[in-house]
C-alpha cells in the first residue's frame, strides 16, 4: 500500500532539482533526502496531474511485495512507468529529519520463519 511519493521537479536547474514528499492525502512532509542536494525548501510545489493512476499503478505493482520503490513520469501529461525498485540505495537510504528513517523502515513488515 502505497504510503508516500515523492515529486522531482525542475531535474536541470542549476541550482539541483526541487525534491518534495508528500503522504498519500496530498500533505507535505519535512522528509528530506539525505543522498541529494536539491532545492527541498523551495516554494514550487506542482503534483502530478495523474497522481491518483500513479497511487493505484503503484498498488496493483506492489502487491504482495515487502517493498517496492515504483517511479514514474509524467510528460505532457502521458504516464510511464520509469522504474521498479524492490532495494531503495540498497538499503542504505538516509532521510532527515532521522525519525523518518525509523518511521519507514517500521512500514516494511518481512515474513517470520521459524
Amino acid at each position: 500500500e502505497p504510503k508516500i511519493f515523492q515529486s522531482i521537479t525542475d531535474r536541470e536547474h542549476k541550482d539541483g532539482p526541487v525534491l518534495l514528499h508528500y503522504d498519500v492525502k496530498m500533505n507535505r512532509l519535512d522528509i528530506k533526502d539525505a543522498r541529494y542536494k536539491s532545492r527541498q525548501d523551495s516554494l514550487i510545489e506542482l503534483l502530478p496531474i495523474n497522481i491518483e493512476k500513479m497511487l493505484d499503478f503503484s498498488r496493483l505493482l506492489s502487491k504482495n511485495t515487502f517493498f517496492l520503490r515504483v517511479d514514474f513520469y509524467e510528460i505532457k501529461g502521458k504516464l510511464y512507468c520509469g522504474e521498479l525498485t524492490f532495494f531503495e540505495s540498497s538499503g542504505f537510504c538516509l532521510f532527515t529529519p532521522e525519525k523518518y528513517n525509523l518511521i519507514l523502515g517500521e512500514w516494511i513488515k518481512l515474513p517470520c520463519h521459524e
